[in-house]
Formats: structure tokens, C-alpha cells, sequence
């Protein structure tokens, strides 16, 4: 996450077993919650400035 001047402030990681799921899978199954977080933490960062 960046803050409007470019600055990093906020990062999100996503982990799995890789010998029990594929690169594909992990995307797949993670793609549509992460960005909705990103976009929730987005929203909050902005909101305290």
C-alpha cells in the first residue's frame, strides 16, 4: 500500500504449504479476498490521513 506521495505504509502478505498447493491455486483461491482487504485497508488508511 501506498501513500498518495508513493510511500510504502502498509503491506499484505499471503502464504501457503507449497508442497500442498500450487502457485495457481493459491492465486486463484486468494486473488478475490486479498484485493478486497487491500481495498478496506485503502479505505482506512485514508480516512485517518
Amino acid at each position: 500500500m501506498l501513500d498518495p506521495d508513493g510511500y510504502a505504509v502498509a503491506a499484505i502478505s499471503v502464504a501457503a504449504p507449497a508442497m500442498r498447493t500450487s502457485q495457481a491455486e493459491i492465486i486463484h483461491r486468494a486473488k478475490a479476498p486479498l484485493l478486497a482487504r487491500a481495498r478496506e485497508l485503502g479505505l482506512a488508511l485514508s480516512a485517518v490521513g
